[in-house]
């Protein structure tokens, strides 16, 4: 349990650290409070999500290192958040991390539901949350 930030160096010898962050209790309160988990019944496949961002990495575009450097920096941004009680960041953390793992999936891989991106749209828009994003993939081919 608890919240976890992995690394690794660049090295030709994938070696991964696993770094455990301790939020501070009213900070975990807060987001006990305002975190929500809903089950969209949209089904998105692992392998074929995964295969794309693969594909997409072998290229070695600017835009996809650029977004894999993003990415990076969101994590530590979002660990800061979380450390300073800043959920409110924290939500927009989150959004831009779904953004950029949605360029490294492509446009048409399917990797956000069009109900879902209308979905997440109008609770921005109505001010009802402050960050989302989709966790999870799976389902049978």
């Amino acid at each position: 349990g608890g919240l976890k930030l992995g690394s690794s160096d660049v090295d030709t010898v994938l070696q991964t650290k696993v770094h455990s962050i301790d939020i501070p209790v009213p900070v975990h309160e807060q987001l006990d409070s305002r975190l929500a988990l809903v089950f969209t019944g949209k089904p998105r496949l692992a392998k074929d999500i995964l295969q794309n961002v693969l594909r997409r990495w072998a290229r070695r575009s600017n835009g996809i290192v650029n977004t894999v450097e993003q990415l990076v920096r969101g994590a530590h941004d979002s660990v800061e958040c979380l450390m300073r009680g800043d959920i409110d960041r924290l939500g927009t953390c989150i959004s831009s991390y779904w953004e950029q793992k949605k360029i490294m999936a492509g446009p048409e891989s399917g990797v956000e539901p069009d109900f879902v991106l209308r979905l997440l749209t109008l609770l921005r828009s109505k001010s009802c949350i402050v960050g989302g994003t989709l966790c999870g993939a799976g389902g049978k081919s």
